[in-house]
């Protein structure tokens, strides 16, 4: 139960995938309620058409591969995923202790479904392996969608979820078709532009305040929480970089901040003794409003507008294979409340951020728009923390009414 894409294979690669984990049955855990960072604090259970199921937490599906040797991401059954996992860490830890340099490749990774029997039947994977030249090669296993694209080159979908990717990507690609394509000179590629809107724009669609009883919408398809991308390289893979977004409505003389967030991949440091790869990093997702932020539009000017932000909550999705045999107890609630010292921690110096995503409604129609800007230039938002106040500045660019 997800959703998972591998864009531009040939070319760009790019993998994104989803945080939702869920679970078929009743939630056993009480109280059954869960924070969703684009819908808050809601039920983990909902109804299909194949009875109840319930969202057990948000983890990372992807997993990066030792020694610089790429990224994969699993789709279907945790347990069966855990099983892959922790099978081929055993291998790769095996073949490391004699050749340090030692990069998983696909016949390892073959090797290791394969000896998992039924087991590996319940899973998907998808992702990129670079070799020790620097070459990169899809690497699939199991169900997927090969969608060919005119901007994007060749995709692929896995997961429960992957239609609501699909109609992303396509749209996407009819607008680049239409269009004069993308832009030389741009500081991102196309692709790397399409796996941070996929993320962005599917948290939007979480918002809606009928998702997983409508159907169509994320939870009906058991997707959702956040998704999650990387590039990957010949030098390896890199991960998202910092961003703000914010959905803003429109009125005739008003601008209301609907959601915001901050999004970061964070670093935990490795316990003492533990394995040079033994690394966390955690997606970070926080909302930086609780209640909607509304602002007279007579006030915008070409200042732009600083914004002061009451309470904060925010959600760690930790790597989902390192804590599936971990009891509930010691896997703890990775969401809640911001506290003073983790704002001052991250914003008592002016956190310039350089990727900023809106989604914009005026006259019942929504449009996005992406402002980045290199690291060397004026930023579109900036957070402070400071005497016991978070604030955020936007600029005019942010908070522009959308053209008709």
């Amino acid at each position: 139960m997800t959703a998972i894409a591998l864009l531009n294979v040939n070319t760009d690669p790019h993998l994104v995938a989803d945080t939702l984990l869920s679970v078929k049955g009743q939630d056993p855990k009480s109280p059954r309620r869960i924070w969703l960072p684009a819908l808050g604090l809601v039920s983990t259970e909902y109804e299909s058409h194949e009875g109840v199921w319930y969202i057990s937490r948000l983890g990372r599906k992807t997993f990066f591969l030792p020694n610089g040797a790429g990224i994969l991401a699993f789709a279907g059954d945790c347990h069966a995923a855990f099983q892959f996992w922790a099978a081929l860490s055993a291998k790769y830890l095996a073949r490391e202790a004699r050749d340090p340099s030692f990069r998983v490749n696909a016949a390892l990774i073959d090797q290791t479904i394969h000896q998992l029997g039924a087991c590996g039947r319940h899973f998907s994977l998808l992702g990129v392996l670079v070799d020790p030249r620097g070459e990169r090669a899809a690497y699939f296993h199991n169900q997927h969608v090969r969608l060919q694209t005119a901007s994007f080159g060749t995709c692929y979908l896995s997961g429960s979820g992957w239609t609501l990717i699909k109609q992303t990507i396509m749209g996407v690609d009819k607008l680049l078709a239409s269009s004069k394509g993308w832009p030389g000179d741009y500081p991102i590629s196309a692709t790397e532009d399409l796996a941070e809107h996929i993320s962005s724009v599917m948290l939007y669609h979480d918002s809606d305040n009928r998702n997983g009883k409508r159907p169509g919408s994320p939870l009906s398809h058991f997707t959702g929480g956040f998704y999650e991308w990387y590039q990957v390289g010949n030098t390896g893979v890199r991960p998202m970089s910092p961003r703000v977004d914010i959905n803003i409505r429109f009125d005739d003389d008003r601008v209301i901040i609907t959601r915001a967030y901050f999004v970061e991949q964070l670093e935990r440091r490795r316990d003492p003794g533990a394995h040079k790869e033994a690394r966390e990093f955690p997606v970070f997702v926080m909302n930086l409003l609780l209640d909607p932020y509304e602002i007279d539009a007579g006030s915008i000017d070409d200042g732009g507008h600083v914004i002061t932000l009451g309470k904060t909550r925010g959600v760690l999705a930790a790597s989902t294979l390192r804590s599936y045999d971990a009891t509930e107890e010691d896997r703890g609630d990775l969401s809640g409340p911001i506290y003073p010292e983790m704002l001052e921690e991250l914003f008592s110096d002016f956190y310039k951020v350089h990727r900023v995503r809106v989604v914009a409604v005026a006259n019942n129609q929504s449009k996005t728009r992406r402002l980045i800007s290199a690291h060397d230039q004026e930023p579109d938002a900036v957070l402070h923390y400071e005497n016991d106040v978070l604030s955020m500045w936007l600029s005019p660019r942010v908070l522009a009414r959308p053209c008709r």
